[in-house]
């Protein structure tokens, strides 16, 4: 007779997950610093995001398993809001201090268009140029729309 399959057991350190992360780490730094412009390291990241959030959705749905996406949300949310709103309140100040009083308000729209997870659209809206680099007008935010959209 043959009984149930045991769960498989899966590895919690991942060596080739971390060396992607390594590898698209290296390409967002030579990108940014020395070509002053957007490279595929950012999407790397999105890829290794969908291939873990993927693979956790699979184990479950073989153990039968509901899959708990809004539960999914919430961790993650708890997770990245703690260090997103200690860097937009860092933000918020140095937007009070070193900017004119004439982009004030504009700027602290993208700051709370960041905590909600939208600075994307907003941004999009705003038809804010994200080559422009630290252009007078780019947002002092903007980086945070790859958030925006894992969010």
């Amino acid at each position: 007779m043959v009984g149930p399959t045991p769960p498989r057991s899966f590895p919690t350190f991942r060596p080739e997950i971390e060396g992607l992360r390594a590898i698209a780490v290296l390409l967002v730094m030579v990108f940014h610093i020395w070509e002053g412009r957007v490279s595929g390291g950012v999407d790397v990241f999105f890829v290794i995001s969908v291939f873990l959030l993927t693979g956790s959705f699979t184990r479950a749905f073989e153990r039968d398993k509901p899959i708990r996406l809004a539960a999914y949300w919430l961790r993650t949310f708890a997770r990245l809001l703690p260090p997103l709103a200690v860097g937009l309140v860092v933000m918020a100040a140095a937007i009070m201090l070193l900017y004119p009083a004439s982009r004030q308000e504009l700027l602290t729209g993208h700051l709370w268009a960041s905590a909600g997870y939208i600075l994307n659209w907003v941004l999009s809206e705003q038809a804010v140029d994200y080559y422009q680099g630290s252009g007078v007008l780019s947002s002092p935010v903007q980086h945070v729309w790859s958030l925006s959209i894992q969010g």
